[in-house]
């Protein structure tokens, strides 16, 4: 194969590589493939929503309120989150998010309570379950 020929099938090979990578995303444990996941994220339920933009796969966890300062300090780590802060009648964090190096997929990580009476801080623990969600986008949305 002659030079000419090889650059102009180089991107199209590139291409392929990348769709094909993107085109084995699908429901799964997305934070115990990315490894380390804490024993206190119990993963409950995986499904796609199609209706959104990028149409991503939805990974739902949840945690002991116990839990919820040790997987602030996750979610920092890992996605870079900020601490949960109280809105209205629930507790949640702006968005964290991250790339998997090996596949290019992202990752958009969202964390926070359901309604809650408790409006401190300090009290955060005496919440049942705070859940955390996975977005996985095979296209960036």
């Amino acid at each position: 194969m002659n030079r000419r020929t090889w650059t102009r099938w180089l991107p199209v090979a590139l291409l392929l590589l990348i769709s094909s990578a993107h085109a084995e995303l699908s429901c799964d444990d997305f934070l115990a493939n990315a490894g380390g996941k804490p024993a206190y994220l119990e993963f409950l339920e995986c499904h796609q929503e199609p209706e959104l933009q990028g149409a991503p796969f939805r990974a739902t966890y949840r945690l002991p309120g116990r839990e919820v300062y040790n997987a602030e300090r996750y979610a920092a780590e890992r996605f870079a989150m900020k601490p949960l802060r109280r809105s209205c009648c629930i507790w949640d964090a702006p968005p964290g998010f991250f790339r998997d190096p090996h596949t290019g997929i992202g990752y958009s990580v969202f964390m926070g309570s359901g309604e809650t009476p408790v409006n401190r801080r300090e009290a955060l623990q005496d919440i049942d379950f705070i859940y955390l969600r996975v977005d996985a986008y095979a296209e960036d949305p």
